[in-house]
């Protein structure tokens, strides 16, 4: 016990556990096979982020175990810095002290003097590195067996696979097929009923062009990306994560829709195929970038100083 408590009080350990105990953490919250690869990635890459600003400390405080203290605060800035954001904007909204302008600045000053002071003092600050160290572990191991629990009672989203039932044939007609979804724009019902709208010219136009519109249209969920899963899948969507939008389960539907029945209906009967929405399918990446999805790396960044800073300030570069 005494050579483990040495250990943790002299190894600068906690520079590779925070971005485990992050990433791992954020897997967790945002559970999902697909992003195994991603996290892995990402833990790797914002480790030797770490070492990196642990090198450059190092050349002024010329200690490693004091250099990696400073870049572990660095990155816990950087990790932390959404959730410590909001909750001020919760209480001191409009105040300076929640403003980029006030808090880049002062961190800066913070960083800057905690570097020199480690720099001039003979503190060996072994409590720090064991206190972090035992912290981290507990948490990783806490994250460890809920990720376990988690993977024993998962139940992944699905549809039914009806690929073996198409037989490929030439006998079938083959005309143009083009499918319009106009998102969020009500139907003649509702245009009718709420807006007092009379939707009638832009469907005749429709019509006069051939295409075919579905009256009384009702969709069973509340958000674009689960109604065209289901749509391309030809089958209601199993084992959904829970009764509203949320991130985990759009993620798994855009992978219903990357891969689905329809796709490969059309396809078995000689069909090419043209995506210009804001979905990837067959291979094809989406025309539309919508900041509604997030990407796999956003999961897990989302909240980080980095991404808060370029979505909230970003535009004016």
């Amino acid at each position: 016990m005494h050579r483990l408590k040495s250990f943790l009080e002299r190894s600068p350990l906690f520079l590779f556990l925070l971005p485990v105990f992050f990433v791992l953490h954020g897997f967790i919250e945002n559970f999902h096979y697909a992003l195994a690869k991603e996290s892995l990635l990402l833990c790797l890459t914002y480790i030797g982020v770490s070492l990196l600003f642990t090198c450059a400390f190092w050349l002024i405080i010329r200690n490693i175990y004091k250099a990696a203290i400073v870049a572990f605060f660095v990155m816990a800035f950087n990790f932390f810095f959404g959730g410590a954001h909001d909750f001020l904007n919760q209480y001191l909204a409009g105040t300076l002290i929640v403003k980029y302008t006030f808090i880049i600045p002062f961190t800066l000053i913070v960083i800057i003097l905690s570097t020199i002071y480690l720099r001039k003092t003979s503190k060996p600050f072994s409590r720090i590195g064991l206190f972090l160290n035992s912290l981290l572990l507990v948490l990783i191991a806490i994250d460890t067996t809920t990720l376990l629990f988690k993977i024993c009672r998962s139940k992944p989203v699905h549809v039914a696979d009806l690929t073996n039932q198409y037989m490929p044939s030439d006998s079938y007609a083959t005309p143009d097929i083009y499918l319009i979804i106009a998102d969020e724009y009500a139907g003649q019902t509702t245009l009718n009923e709420i807006f007092a709208f009379n939707n009638s010219a832009f469907e005749n136009d429709l019509k006069q062009r051939g295409f075919h519109i579905v009256s009384n249209t009702r969709s069973n969920y509340n958000g674009t990306v689960y109604s065209m899963a289901s749509l391309f899948s030809m089958d209601y969507i199993h084992n959904l994560q829970q009764n509203i939008v949320n991130h985990k389960d759009m993620f798994s539907c855009r992978a219903l829709i990357k891969k689905n029945n329809l796709l490969y209906l059309l396809k078995s009967h000689g069909y090419k195929t043209y995506n210009y929405s804001p979905f990837d399918f067959d291979n094809k990446k989406n025309f539309v970038v919508t900041p509604f999805f997030a990407s796999k790396k956003e999961f897990f960044t989302a909240q980080t100083f980095t991404n808060r800073f370029w979505k909230n300030v970003g535009y004016h570069f």
